[in-house]
């Protein structure tokens, strides 16, 4: 049977777990508002790419790679910064449970850690890059465009 530190320990896990699945969400609507952004700000300079013969799938590489940089920057100061909060959440959770469990993830939550933070990006990039570069040529070159039309997705 469990004791209340058990079962504090359990619930605290359970809600930091939503907590951790709530913010991965809202980080995911994020990402894809900055994509958004960040393509129809380009949107003039990749019409013109494509004016002048630029095929549609090397736009679509080179700003994916864009992004790709943008992500592993990130992820560079992420992990650093996490590792730090576990270790000061699991100090501060033996100190006021008494508990010798231990927080840090293993090896495997570790690499689900690592392709969730670098795939969940990339995906969110790809449809406004693509729906970007799907639309013509004529509306993409346009030197005064309504500035709303990126927040219509």
């Amino acid at each position: 049977m469990l004791d209340e530190t058990g079962m504090m320990g359990m619930f605290l896990g359970v809600v930091l777990k939503f907590i951790v699945f709530g913010l991965f969400a809202v980080s995911v609507v994020m990402l894809v508002n900055v994509a958004n952004i960040n393509v129809e700000r380009r949107r003039y300079e990749l019409g013109m790419r494509r004016c002048i013969g630029m095929p549609a799938r090397v736009l679509f590489n080179e700003v994916l790679e864009d992004a790709l940089r943008m992500v592993l920057i990130a992820n560079l100061f992420a992990y650093p910064t996490a590792i730090f909060l576990i270790s000061r959440t699991e100090y501060l959770y033996k100190r006021f449970f008494g508990s010798a469990d231990s927080l840090r993830p293993d090896f495997q939550a570790v690499l689900i850690a690592i392709g969730v933070g670098l795939l969940a990006p990339i995906l969110s990039f790809i449809t406004p890059i693509r729906d970007s570069l799907k639309s013509d040529i004529i509306s993409a070159i346009q030197p005064i465009r309504n500035r709303i039309a990126g927040l219509k997705h």
